[in-house]
């Protein structure tokens, strides 16, 4: 029986080479990128990959192309993700965070920077990312708070903070309900965003948490409210950069019509070229 055993394992034994280059097209580029430099500290452009997969390694690739075809994001089966050159840690149902909110992390750090900013609020905070990548990368003393209404986003939020050492504060709260005695010199937010018409079609959205996507029928709900309720808790001449969706340009700046005193400062794109955010200043 042990021979036996041991000859089965042996037939299941492959390169990991090899199990790549069958499996190159299941992934995207990414995704694969990511699961071998955290797996096998390695990428996938490396030609030569000899390490022998046993018939357990072997299993547990197999097992989580499964889960990846089935549907599941990568950052959930691993339990983490990268952002800002940083790896964040979370679970389902706390929103997944993506590459093209680096190019929000990127205004924000341009903006304390060049500007009087020492005081700082992360909205809609989720894993923690934007406010942690904030005070990772800042050059000069910041006091960083970061709120997010669900307590599971709140519960991944503190890992990370313990993870990266950071000193950012994170608190549980709808929008800015709990901040209407402080004045902050930066508010920077990824809300929600996504309309209701999109989940009728697009389905690989379904793992993440909805609170996190939905947005009334426009995706415009909580930016509306942000655009409107920040004016209060921002001091005179402070920012606000939020992150948008690439179609919503057009539509924000009939929302700033009815508010004399935001300045448009940029409106800018992510990586991609789609427009992914707008900084405004408090007049």
């Amino acid at each position: 029986m042990y021979i036996e055993a041991d000859s089965v394992r042996k037939k299941k034994e492959i390169k990991l080479g090899a199990w790549v280059r069958s499996n190159r097209p299941v992934f995207a580029r990414r995704d694969l990128n990511f699961l071998l430099r955290t797996l096998f500290d390695k990428d996938s452009g490396y030609a030569l990959f000899d390490e022998v997969l046993d018939f357990r390694a072997l299993g547990y690739l197999e097992k989580l192309k499964e889960l990846y075809i089935e549907g599941l994001p990568l950052a959930y089966i691993l339990g983490k993700e990268e952002f800002f050159g940083l790896i964040f840690l979370l679970k389902r149902g706390v929103f997944i965070p993506r590459c093209d909110t680096e190019v929000v992390v990127e205004r924000a750090l341009e903006l304390i920077h060049r500007e009087e900013i020492y005081y700082v609020l992360d909205l809609c905070c989720g894993t923690g990312c934007i406010s942690i990548a904030i005070d990772k990368t800042k050059e000069k003393r910041l006091k960083i708070f970061a709120s997010d209404i669900s307590q599971k986003a709140l519960q991944s939020s503190s890992v990370n903070k313990r993870s990266h050492k950071s000193s950012v504060n994170f608190i549980q709260s709808n929008l800015l309900s709990a901040f209407k005695d402080r004045i902050f010199d930066l508010i920077v937010s990824n809300p929600p965003y996504i309309e209701e018409n999109y989940f009728k079609d697009n389905h690989f959205l379904r793992y993440e948490p909805q609170e996190a996507l939905r947005a009334g029928e426009d995706g415009l709900s909580f930016i509306k409210n942000i655009i409107s309720d920040a004016r209060l808790i921002l001091k005179k001449n402070g920012f606000l950069v939020i992150e948008m969706g690439f179609a919503q340009k057009d539509s924000i700046e009939r929302v700033l019509c009815d508010y004399e005193d935001w300045q448009v400062i940029e409106w800018f794109r992510d990586y991609s070229g789609n427009w992914r955010g707008v900084i405004l200043k408090l007049g």
